[in-house]
């Protein structure tokens, strides 16, 4: 994952990242973001995308939007690695979002499926509610056990932001 344009950059109108996804890499779970539409562009391969129960599939050079509020996710279904732009529009907090994810991955934090135990999940997703929601369980049953089991995540050191090293050119900020 490379930033190529930060909320910064924009003056919090977009953030731009390019994503290169291994072979049958399975993306994140469907999901929505509440107040941001996400375009996504391939560079090289074929990009799957799943947007409102619809199948796409992007071939280099294309492109789709997917509107705020819809369910959507995306992964690599080919034999060959794919090259795609993200872009959300605003930013809002996404990059925070992303920027934790990747450093708790690559500080081996996250399980085979690449997320983190319940608690730091409870901690992310309830501080970044405003970018980022899984489809399912309910939305009321989300929140009411982010609300739950957020305090305790943050009791025990959990914090919803990490920085990711390809980035900051440092260690990840994880604690043991």
């Amino acid at each position: 994952m490379t930033f190529l344009e930060r909320s910064a950059d924009t003056g919090g109108e977009h953030v731009l990242i390019e994503i290169v996804e291994a072979p049958h890499a399975q993306g994140p779970p469907l999901h929505i973001h509440p107040q941001q539409a996400e375009t996504f562009e391939v560079a090289e391969g074929r990009l799957n995308l799943e947007v409102d129960g619809e199948e796409l599939i992007l071939e280099e050079g294309e492109s789709a939007t997917v509107p705020s509020g819809k369910p959507h996710r995306y992964w690599n279904g080919s034999d060959e690695q794919v090259r795609s732009t993200m872009e959300l529009r605003p930013a809002g907090n996404f990059e925070m979002f992303l920027e934790t994810a990747a450093g708790l991955a690559q500080a081996g934090k996250v399980n085979a499926a690449g997320v983190p135990n319940p608690l730091q999940t409870a901690v992310m997703l309830q501080e970044y509610w405003d970018v980022f929601r899984l489809v399912g369980p309910p939305q009321w049953l989300q929140k009411s056990l982010f609300a739950i089991l957020s305090p305790f995540g943050r009791m025990l050191g959990y914090r919803p932001y990490y920085r990711y090293a390809a980035i900051t050119g440092s260690e990840p900020e994880i604690d043991e």
